[in-house]
């Protein structure tokens, strides 16, 4: 059996409370379910008998959970209660700016997949005495604190890609904040993507690692296409780099890696991984297989554990391609139309 669940997140900041040990708690929830809006609409002619459902939706979902807040002083549990109310209150500024969307993730320790939510709202319509223990104590505590979250529905993901096809003529890829070298010569690129989220993020570092000097090569965003994104005799513990330098204005994690590439022969061994403390193994949905060439992506659910780090210089969150056995004499694959690039964009143009 494993262990409950219950994360407040917005991709970088993320509060555990379901816990033994955790600061905010969970004491008591039971999970609202979605009410119809008002009654629906009905059919109700006067000469017939009965009614008959014609229009059904359904409104957001509010759950009241129930709070303990704990910690050693009385300055770190205002310290926690104002963290938690700084994080709903960026989550509920989503929905009219730029931020990043708050969600839940949940699950119970006798389930194996969790579920996802965005939040919409939240209330917390008390805090406890400030003067009277149990706040005035050691350890102190905010008992009974009642949270109550609004909610979408719950789903089995909330976070990832997917591509349409819409002709050779599109534009949705110049709504992903990329510069022009990036879609100019895209006119008869196949397949644009969207994601089911909306980040403001672009990809700001690309290296290749050669294992061999050892040494990195210089940005490759902005380099001549085509260009490779291996070292010319490429060897186990070769590795490119894609970052979002922590310096930029819109930095964060990302989910996805978009690009344009012909490759030779494929790569025997690959591992992406992302910065955790170490490099971690990274769980990825993809259609480009071991760089095996093609217009294609790769995508992940943003790990909770990721954090940035500094690889050439550069502090970023960073996800990596490894290779782990390269065989005989291979031939680095190169982008080749446009340079890799997240996807951000949570819709698509049709042009008329």
């Amino acid at each position: 059996m494993g262990k409950p669940l219950f994360l407040i997140s917005d991709g970088t900041n993320t509060i555990s409370m379901a816990g033994s040990l955790d600061a905010i708690r969970i004491k008591s929830w039971n999970p609202s379910a979605p009410a119809p809006k008002g009654s629906g609409v009905w059919a109700n002619p006067p000469l017939i008998n009965n009614r008959q459902l014609t229009y059904r939706r359904y409104d957001n979902v509010i759950d009241t959970l129930t709070l303990a807040i704990s910690t050693q002083s009385q300055d770190d549990t205002i310290t926690e209660t104002r963290t938690l109310r700084m994080l709903l209150q960026k989550a509920v500024d989503y929905w009219t700016t730029d931020y990043r969307a708050g969600r839940i993730e949940t699950r119970a320790s006798c389930e194996t997949k969790s579920r996802f939510t965005l939040i919409r709202d939240f209330r917390v319509p008390n805090d406890h005495n400030p003067f009277a223990s149990p706040f005035f104590s050691n350890p102190s505590v905010f008992d009974e604190i009642n949270l109550i979250i609004e909610h979408g529905f719950w789903v089995s993901s909330i976070a990832g890609e997917c591509a349409v096809t819409v002709g050779p003529d599109w534009s949705s890829s110049k709504k992903n904040g990329l510069p022009a070298a990036c879609y100019n010569n895209l006119a008869t690129a196949p397949a644009p993507f969207f994601t089911n989220k909306k980040p403001w993020n672009q990809l700001t570092n690309v290296y290749y690692y050669d294992a061999s000097v050892p040494s990195f090569s210089a940005n490759l965003l902005g380099a001549a296409l085509p260009v490779a994104f291996y070292p010319a005799a490429m060897a186990a513990g070769d590795i490119c780099y894609f970052g979002i330098a922590v310096a930029g204005a819109d930095s964060g994690p990302f989910s996805s890696i978009v690009m344009d590439h012909i490759a030779a022969n494929t790569i025997p061994g690959l591992a992406w991984e992302y910065w955790g403390g170490a490099w971690i193994p990274l769980t990825t949905y993809t259609t480009m297989g071991n760089f095996t060439g093609g217009y294609n992506s790769i995508s992940w659910a943003p790990p909770a554990t990721w954090v940035p780090t500094a690889i050439n210089g550069i502090n970023a969150y960073w996800v990596r391609a490894r290779i782990t056995a390269a065989g005989g004499a291979l031939t680095p694959p190169q982008f080749i139309t446009i340079y890799p690039h997240t996807v951000t964009g949570p819709y698509i143009e049709v042009p008329n």
